[in-house]
C-alpha cells in the first residue's frame, strides 16, 4: 500500500438530473419550386422502380408482396417524419424502421447550408444529414408518392390526419431513392478482394458475407433467408452459416458462389444477388491478417518470474495460440481452445498470440514482472500461413466472426456454454477488420461489444487498427533524411490530415462501450538508422500508421493512445517522395516482445514491431495492475476487494483519468493551421483525449489527492459527489488543477441514429469559479460517447469557504429510447484535485480528513 492511496468518495447525495439546454444548428432550405425541381426525377425514378418489378420477386419471393427499401435524407429536426411513418405503420403493418444514420460531413451547398446566429450562411460548419432507411409495401409507397404529387402541385394541401410528418420530409428532403447495388457494394471491399482471389485461375467459387436487413418479425426473417438462400443454391453456391442476434439487429449469411457469379457482380450486371430488397450488404470474407518475417533475436539478460500465480484470471485475450511453455510465459496462461486451432499451429508460428500475451503480463520490460499476478484467458480465434518465411495469422474465412466472438464471451459467462472464466471482467481485442473502416454505420461486431459489455458487465480493450501503407513525403528520399524532425513532423502531420478518410478506424474500434487505443510513436528501444533508412518522425507524438477520426455521432475514438512503437522507413523507388515501412523483427526500435521459438536455459526469443495491436496490449497490462490497486484501496476501504460488478466501469475510468493532450494541441494546430471557437472539437479526431500517465494515478501525492465514486443510476436520477477543499485563496494566486473522468455502459438501440440507449454525464454543481475553465478538450465532444474527460486549470484569487466543496453531479438521462427508465447503468467516476508544489499546501491530508470525517457522520 503506497504512503497516500486514492481514496472512495463519501456518499453520494440523491438529486435531479441536470436540464441538458441548447439545440441543433439552423439551416438554410430551399423554396418549394426549388424542391419540387430537385426531387421530381427521385420521385419519378422511384415510380419506375414500382412500374418495371424486381427478378427478386419474380423468380425468387413468388407470391409474396412486393417490398422496397427506401433511403430519405432530411435535413433538420424529424420528429414529425417520426409520426407520420408510425401512421402508416398503423395502415400498413408491414412497413417498418430498418436502421437510421447520421452524416456531418457534408458541405454547404446553394440549396442547403448551415446558419450562424445572424442567419447568415456559415461555411465553417459542415452539414449534417440524417439517413431513413424503411422497408415499405407497393401500396405504401404508391401513398407516398401520391402525397409528394399533391405536395408538389400545391404547397399549401392539406396532408390527411396523422400524415402532416410528410409535408415536413418533404421541405427538408436532401435526397430519396432505393437502397440499391451501390450501397450494397460501396466501400465493403468487397469487389477488390474478389478481383485478387479470381486471379488464381484454378480458385472455383468465392466466399462472401450477406448481411440481411434485421426485420422484427421472426417469420419474415426465416422467409427472407429462405429466399437468399435459394437465390445462392441455385447460383451453384452453397451455404456454410447462418446468425441471427436479435439484441444487436444482425441477421447474416456465409456462403460461396461460382467464380462466374461472382465476376458478373464485379462487373455490376442486375444478378438476383445484388438487387434482392431484403439485402442490406454483400461483404467479404477477409476478416484479420497479422504478418511477421518469422525472424527473432535471443536475448540472455535474466528474467524474474512471480512468486504467487492466481489462478483466477480478470484478463481475457482473444488472439492467435500463444506458446504457452514460452520461458516468459511458462505457467502463466490459461489456454482455452475448443476450436482445436492450436492443431493448426507449429510452435514458430504463434507470433501473435505470444507477443500479446508477453505485453499484457509483462509490458514493455520483458525481464520484470510483478511478485504477484494473475493468470491471463487465452481464447485462440486465428489460424496461421507460412510462405516464403513469412508467418500469417488471420481469422478463418468458415465461419462468421461476429458468431465466433458472441460463442467465446458467451463461453466465459454462461453456465450452459461452459462458464469457463466468470471473473474476467477485460477482454483484449487486437484485431482490426480489413475494408471494415468505419464512416457511419457502426459495424455488427462494434454493436456486438456493445451489447456484451452491458450484458456481462465487462470491457473490452481494443486497438483502432493499423494502416501501414506507403507514405507519400513528397520529397526526394535523400532531402527527406535531412530534414529535422520538426519539419519532419510537419509533412507526416499533413499527411495524416490530408488521408485521414483513408486512416479511419477499423471493425470493432469504433464500438461505443468499448476502450479504444490508438498509438504513439515511441518505444523503449533506440537505435539509429543505418544504410538506406530514416527516421520518419519525432517520437512520442500520435502514429501515422495508426487510426483515426471519431466514432458514431462523432464520439470521441480513439480514446487514448499509448506507445505502439516506432519503426525507420526506406526508399520507395518505384514512386518518387514515397517512404515504406522496414521490414525487420530484429533490429530496434520497436516494442519488444516474446516470440516463439524453442529456448534452452536463461536464452529467450524476443522480437520487435509496431502497431496499435502493441499499445492495446501495454494498456491491458496497465490495467491488470490497476485491478491490483483497486483491490487494495476497496479491501482497506471497506473489508472486501473491488465489486465484480463495477470492475469495467472502474478500470475504464481509472485508464483514460491521467490522460492529457500533452502538447499535441498546440504542435497540430500550428502544422494544420486550427483555430477558432471549434479547434477543441477539430483536435479530438487526431489526438483522442491524448496519452494516459496511468502511473500517476495509481497513488496520490502530497499536492494531489484522487476519489473514486461508482455504482448504477437510473433515467433521470442524479447523484452529487463532493470534494471537501479546506484551504483558502482569497490571500494569493495558488495554481490548481480539476481532472474529472467519468465512464459508463450503456445498452444500445441499434437502429436509432442516437445508438446510445441512456447517457451519463457529470457537471461541476458548485465551484466552477474555484476551478476556473476547462484546459483541453470540448464541452460538446466529451459528452458524446460513454468515457468523459476533462481538466479544469485555474490560479485566481478566489474568495471560498473553507467548509465548501466541489460538487460534481451525475447524472443519467434517456437517449435514443426513453423506455425502461428502470434499467441501471453502471458508472465510475475519478476526480483529482491538485496544487502546485510551490503553493506549499498538503492538499491529500486536507482533502482525506474532511472526507474521513463524513463517512464516520454516515456511518453513525
Amino acid at each position: 500500500m503506497p504512503e497516500r492511496p486514492l481514496v472512495l468518495f463519501a456518499a453520494p447525495t440523491v438529486a435531479d438530473k441536470e436540464r441538458r439546454y441548447g439545440g441543433g444548428s439552423k439551416y438554410y432550405l430551399p423554396s418549394h419550386s426549388r424542391q419540387v425541381l430537385r426531387l421530381t426525377p427521385q420521385f419519378n425514378v422511384l415510380q419506375h422502380t414500382i412500374n418495371s418489378g424486381n427478378i427478386y420477386f419474380t423468380n425468387y419471393a413468388t407470391g409474396v408482396d412486393p417490398e422496397y427499401t427506401l433511403v430519405f435524407e432530411t435535413v433538420g429536426d424529424p420528429r414529425d417524419f417520426y409520426k407520420a411513418v408510425n401512421k402508416l405503420k398503423e395502415e400498413y403493418p408491414t412497413v417498418e424502421w430498418l436502421m437510421e444514420l447520421s452524416d456531418s460531413n457534408l458541405n454547404n451547398s446553394d440549396d442547403f447550408y448551415v446558419m450562424d446566429s445572424q442567419a447568415a450562411r456559415d461555411d465553417s460548419k459542415k452539414l449534417t444529414t440524417k439517413l431513413f432507411c424503411i422497408m415499405t409495401n407497393q401500396v405504401a409507397l404508391n401513398e407516398i408518392i401520391s402525397l409528394w404529387n399533391y405536395y408538389q402541385t400545391d404547397e399549401y394541401f392539406k396532408f390527411p390526419k396523422g400524415m402532416a410528418g410528410f409535408k415536413q420530409l418533404f421541405r427538408t428532403l436532401y435526397d430519396v431513392h432505393n437502397w440499391g447495388i451501390e450501397e450494397r457494394l460501396e466501400d465493403t471491399g468487397l469487389i477488390e478482394i474478389w478481383e485478387e482471389e479470381l486471379q488464381d485461375a484454378s480458385l472455383e467459387k468465392v466466399k462472401v458475407q450477406i448481411e440481411l436487413f434485421f426485420r422484427s418479425s421472426i417469420s419474415k426473417r426465416q422467409e427472407v433467408e429462405g429466399n437468399i438462400k435459394n437465390i445462392v443454391i441455385q447460383t451453384g453456391g452453397e451455404i456454410l452459416s447462418c446468425s441471427v442476434i436479435p439484441e444487436i439487429e444482425y441477421h447474416a449469411i456465409l456462403a460461396t458462389i461460382p467464380r462466374e457469379y461472382a465476376q458478373k457482380i464485379i462487373d455490376r450486371e442486375e444478378v438476383a444477388l445484388v438487387i434482392a430488397e431484403p439485402i442490406m450488404f454483400l461483404k467479404p470474407c477477409v476478416q484479420a491478417v497479422f504478418s511477421s518475417d518469422n525472424n527473432n533475436f535471443s536475448d540472455s539478460n535474466s528474467f524474474s518470474v512471480p512468486t504467487n500465480v492466481i489462478e483466477e484470471p480478470i484478463i481475457a485475450l482473444f488472439d492467435g495460440v500463444p506458446q504457452a511453455n514460452h520461458p516468459l510465459l511458462k505457467g502463466m496462461l490459461m489456454v482455452d481452445d475448443p476450436d482445436g486451432f492450436e492443431s493448426f499451429y507449429e510452435v514458430r508460428e504463434r507470433v501473435h498470440g505470444t507477443a500479446m500475451a508477453s505485453l499484457i503480463l509483462r509490458g514493455q520490460d520483458m525481464s520484470t514482472i510483478e511478485d504477484e499476478i494473475r493468470k491471463v484467458y487465452v481464447r485462440p480465434i486465428m489460424k496461421p500461413e507460412t510462405w516464403n518465411n513469412k508467418v500469417t495469422e488471420y481469422i478463418p474465412d468458415d465461419f462468421l466472426l461476429v458468431d465466433k466472438i458472441h460463442e467465446a464471451v458467451r463461453r466465459l459467462f454462461e453456465p450452459e456454454a461452459g462458464q469457463v472464466a466468470s471473473n474476467v471482467r477485460i477482454i483484449n481485442l487486437s484485431i482490426g477488420i480489413r475494408y471494415r473502416e468505419f464512416y457511419n454505420i457502426i459495424s455488427p461486431l462494434a454493436r456486438l461489444l456493445d451489447w456484451l459489455s452491458y450484458k456481462y458487465r465487462v470491457l473490452f480493450i481494443v486497438s483502432a487498427g493499423n494502416h501501414p501503407e506507403a507514405i507519400d513525403t513528397g520529397l526526394d528520399f535523400n532531402d527527406f533524411k535531412k530534414l529535422s524532425d520538426e519539419d519532419k513532423d510537419a509533412i507526416i502531420i499533413k499527411f495524416i490530415d490530408q488521408d485521414i478518410r483513408n486512416r479511419r478506424l477499423l471493425s470493432p474500434a469504433e464500438s461505443m462501450n468499448a476502450l479504444t487505443v490508438g498509438a504513439t510513436f515511441t518505444d523503449n528501444n533506440d537505435e539509429n538508422p543505418i544504410g538506406p533508412l530514416a527516421k520518419l518522425c519525432s517520437d512520442n507524438i500520435p502514429a501515422v500508421y495508426g487510426s483515426f477520426g471519431s466514432g458514431i455521432n462523432n464520439a470521441i475514438k480513439p480514446d487514448i493512445f499509448f506507445p505502439g512503437g516506432r519503426n525507420f522507413v526506406h526508399e520507395d523507388y518505384m514512386h518518387r517522395g514515397v517512404v515504406r515501412w522496414r521490414e525487420s523483427s530484429t533490429r530496434a526500435p520497436g516494442i519488444s516482445s516474446a516470440a516463439p521459438g524453442l529456448t534452452t536455459g536463461a536464452i529467450v526469443n524476443k522480437a520487435f514491431s509496431f502497431g496499435t495491436s502493441d499499445a492495446t496490449a501495454l494498456v491491458t497490462n496497465k490495467a491488470q495492475e490497476c485491478y491490483a490497486v483497486l483491490d487494495e484501496i476497496f479491501m482497506k476501504e471497506t473489508g472486501m476487494g473491488v465489486p465484480n460488478e463495477y470492475v469495467a466501469v472502474l478500470i475504464k475510468a481509472m485508464l483514460a483519468h491521467g490522460a492529457s493532450w500533452n502538447g499535441w494541441d498546440r504542435l497540430f494546430q500550428g502544422i494544420l493551421g486550427i483555430s477558432g471557437n471549434s479547434a477543441k472539437n477539430a483536435l479530438h479526431r487526431y489526438l483522442g483525449y491524448g496519452e494516459p500517465d496511468v502511473e500517476r494515478v495509481k497513488e496520490c501525492t502530497k499536492e494531489q489527492v484522487t476519489l473514486i465514486g461508482f455504482g448504477d443510476i437510473a433515467q433521470d436520477k442524479a447523484f452529487i459527489y463532493s470534494i471537501p477543499i479546506p484551504i483558502e485563496f482569497h490571500e494569493k494566486s495558488l495554481k490548481r488543477k480539476l481532472t474529472v473522468t467519468l465512464a459508463y455502459l450503456s445498452p444500445i438501440h441499434p437502429s436509432s441514429i442516437k445508438y446510445r440507449e441512456k447517457q451519463v454525464w457529470v457537471t461541476i454543481n458548485n465551484g466552477n469559479s474555484l476551478i476556473g475553465s476547462r484546459a483541453e478538450y470540448d464541452y460538446h465532444a466529451v459528452q458524446r460517447g460513454t468515457l468523459q474527460h476533462e481538466i479544469f486549470e485555474n490560479d485566481s484569487i478566489e474568495v471560498w469557504d473553507i467548509d465548501q466543496s466541489i460538487e460534481l453531479k451525475v447524472n443519467c438521462r434517456g437517449c435514443a429510447s426513453e423506455n425502461n427508465p428502470e434499467m441501471l447503468i453502471p458508472y465510475a467516476l475519478f476526480a483529482t484535485f491538485e496544487m502546485a508544489p510551490d503553493c506549499g499546501v498538503d492538499v491529500y491530508q486536507k482533502v482525506v480528513d474532511k472526507v474521513q470525517v463524513k463517512n464516520a457522520i454516515k456511518t453513525v
